[in-house]
């Protein structure tokens, strides 16, 4: 994560899940990693930023339709 690898960090985290998953360390890495991912997506890949978004469970805010047309 150090580095910007967050895909490969959330791929690692997601591994060990099974195995760690109630351990707040971990937990709080993946939450970290997730919204750094949402970031990143946010304006290039609705889709991915769904799916990241579940992952750090939270919310993705609802578009204005009438802000994003101009009108």
């Amino acid at each position: 994560m150090a580095d910007g690898r967050y895909e490969l960090a959330a791929s690692l985290l997601d591994s060990v899940l099974g195995k760690f998953e109630r351990d707040p360390t971990i937990q709080a890495l993946q939450r970290r990693v997730y919204l750094k991912l949402m970031e990143k997506a946010q304006n290039t890949d609705p889709f991915e930023l769904i799916l990241y978004a579940q992952k750090a469970g939270e919310q993705v805010p609802q578009m204005n339709v009438a802000a994003s047309t101009g009108r």
